[in-house]
């Protein structure tokens, strides 16, 4: 196994490690559903055209798609397609928050995909 492939490995058992990280529930628009462990991070901050903070909500998720084995993450040319997808997670007051998937950017060398979400509900 060179470096590179261990990279591979250990982003996705690290991001996967449900001590550490959060549990991620994804429901496709054809019905399929998978949880799987991965990064959830919700933000308050953002910035506008010329530079200055704002407030704003941006959250997102990134997981492994070495563990969204079964679920529909491409479509027929092979490509990451995941829009409208529903993801539910808990906050820290263990609520269930709901979003539907606005953006996605698969880092297609690690296989590690971040979803950009909006509030669904």
């Amino acid at each position: 196994m060179n470096l590179f492939e261990r990279q591979i490995r250990d982003l996705a058992i690290i991001t996967s490690n449900a001590k550490e990280f959060q549990t991620i529930t994804l429901q496709a628009s054809t019905g399929e559903v998978i949880e799987v462990v991965g990064l959830h991070s919700k933000h308050h901050t953002g910035f506008n055209i010329d530079g200055e903070r704002i407030s704003t909500k941006t959250a997102s998720v990134s997981i492994s798609e070495e563990k969204l084995l079964g679920y529909p993450v491409r479509n027929s040319k092979g490509e990451v397609s995941m829009k409208n997808h529903l993801v539910t997670v808990k906050d820290s007051t263990n609520i269930d928050k709901r979003y539907k998937v606005s953006e996605f950017y698969p880092d297609e060398r690690l296989g590690f995909i971040t979803l950009i979400l909006t509030d669904f509900e």
